[in-house]
């Protein structure tokens, strides 16, 4: 449910005062999971035992073309093709309801829906042109449907010495798509109260996911690939620096390691972010992805590490 992102919005080194961490990081890791552990939507993971195909009968002596004789001998077949199709690839059943998120510090497509409900943590060892350690907490709660149209609203502390001393709300319009595909609109860092080092942005992503292998517990068998455009923190430092109303893009792939694992690459309009995704418990949607922060040195003053840990009651 929260949008993942947690490190800090950019800002020029010698600028009056260093970065507090955004909640950025806290929304996609909820949103991705949500929408992911909804019955239909999550990749099945456990085989079962197949039933042997069922002989086909044989083909009148006589050659009879019986309308009543056609019709039962082609639903043997379908009943063999069915049971062939079985022993190919066993029905399955899950094997956790609890699913790695798909994106870290840039939005995915997917989004809570009714009856969702999450709560975050964001970390950082340092700030940007800063040494000393920050952190965020939020809420994210779902309405709507994600079959039609999804809303999620998050709320978010960046100051977690100081609760309610500054805080902000976002949301996000998500929808499913055909063919493992996701879309959504949204706008996050809308200050209530408080100072803010973050912009308010607004951004459009799409996610889709591409089956590399029949058995969704295989390492490697799932590619989900985000990508987006926006404004606001998804501006290149420099065009924050200058203030440059422009819009700029975003992507992230993410690759399944097995059931309780996602490593993930992603480009957030300013410099690279890479980790994994952990889910440490098998029916507890309890997801903690560490990762290294601004790797290309494109964008602040050197990789940080990063972490998160998100919780959805009841999944």
């Amino acid at each position: 449910m929260f949008k993942s992102s947690l490190h800090p919005a950019s800002k020029p080194q010698g600028s009056r005062r260093p970065f507090r961490m955004r909640a950025v990081l806290l929304t996609p890791i909820l949103l991705a999971t949500c929408a992911l552990t909804r019955p239909g939507n999550a990749d099945a993971a456990t085989d079962a035992g197949a039933t042997p195909p069922a002989p086909v009968p044989a083909s009148p002596a006589d050659g009879s073309t019986d309308p009543a004789s056609l019709l039962h001998r082609l639903d043997a077949i379908s009943g063999r093709l069915d049971a062939v199709a079985k022993t190919q690839e066993p029905e399955l059943k899950p094997l956790s309801l609890a699913l790695p998120s798909l994106t870290f510090d840039v939005p995915s497509a997917y989004g809570a829906s009714s009856g969702d409900f999450g709560i975050g943590l964001g970390y950082q060892k340092r700030q940007r042109y800063g040494n000393r350690a920050d952190g965020v907490e939020g809420l994210a709660f779902g309405f709507g449907d994600a079959g039609r149209l999804g809303l999620e609203i998050e709320a978010v502390n960046k100051d977690t010495s100081n609760p309610l001393r500054s805080t902000s709300v976002g949301f996000k319009l998500h929808r499913l798509l055909p063919n493992d595909s996701a879309i959504a609109v949204g706008v996050e860092n809308i200050t209530v109260n408080g100072d803010s080092d973050s912009n308010r942005s607004a951004y459009v992503a799409l996610t889709r996911k591409f089956k590399l292998r029949p058995s969704s517990r295989a390492p490697f068998s799932r590619l989900f690939l985000t990508t987006g455009i926006g404004n606001g923190r998804f501006r290149s430092e420099r065009d924050v620096a200058f203030r440059k109303k422009v819009v700029n893009s975003f992507d992230c792939v993410a690759v399944n390691l097995g059931p309780p694992a996602m490593a993930f690459v992603e480009w957030t309009g300013q410099d690279f972010n890479a980790g994994i995704s952990l889910v440490p418990f098998r029916n507890q949607q309890l997801v903690i992805p560490p990762a290294i922060s601004d790797i290309s040195r494109s964008a602040g003053d050197g990789p940080r590490f990063t972490l998160a840990i998100s919780y959805i009651p009841g999944h």
